[in-house]
């Protein structure tokens, strides 16, 4: 089976241009392109805590890669504590929640 959309729940609202949780001012980046990832690379970083996915920039290059190998998979950022996002999203991935990868 091959999917059409991947949704990665986090603690954040989707991929920003610096570390939102470092920096109040940092601002959300709503689509990324697989094929270019340089103008979000610099504000990628890794974890805050425990994360064994290896945090933000391990998550979107693993996606970006997987993006560029399955032509047409979308791969939706979102933040998993907003209430009802996860639902939505399942029913409609194309809502424009947290940042989305193509």
């Amino acid at each position: 089976m091959r999917p059409d959309f991947i949704l990665l729940a986090g603690m954040v609202g989707g991929v920003y241009d610096r570390d939102p949780l470092a920096d109040a001012s940092a601002q959300p980046v709503p689509l990324i392109s697989a094929a270019d990832l340089t103008p979000v690379a610099d504000g990628l970083g890794g974890s805050h805590g425990a994360d064994v996915t290896g945090g933000m920039a391990s998550k979107v290059r693993v996606m970006s890669n997987l993006v560029q190998a399955l032509p047409g998979l979308q791969v939706r950022f979102f933040s998993g504590e907003q209430p009802g996002a996860i639902t939505r999203l399942l029913l409609q991935p194309e809502l424009p929640i947290g940042t989305l990868l193509r």
